[in-house]
């Protein structure tokens, strides 16, 4: 998933998704976002702030993580369907995209 590939976005707010697999934000500047994850769930191999990878940003204050669950693949997280694991399971319906246990 990318977000701002041509670096002339607004403010986007990701809320509450799974995600498995790069996250990237592009191309970001001060006039760009601000790009906003909260309570996801970010299963990635990618290093950076909540596994959320940059490419191209000179302003990564445009970049606001506010209580996201993140991890590499090795720390199962979540199953292949993107349900959350073992002491986990604790967090469904307050992070990622399940609604119910």
């Amino acid at each position: 998933m990318e977000v701002n590939q041509d670096g002339l976005a607004n403010g986007i707010h990701l809320y509450r998704n799974t995600f498995i697999g790069s996250v990237r934000v592009r191309n970001t500047d001060s006039e760009d976002g601000p790009f906003r994850f909260e309570r996801n769930v970010i299963v990635s191999s990618d290093s950076g702030r909540d596994r959320i990878a940059s490419e191209g940003v000179s302003d990564p204050s445009r970049i606001v993580t506010t209580d996201n669950l993140a991890g590499s693949p090795s720390d199962q997280l979540v199953n292949p369907e993107g349900k959350l694991l073992g002491k986990h399971r604790s967090l469904v319906g307050r992070r990622g995209h399940e609604t119910q246990p």
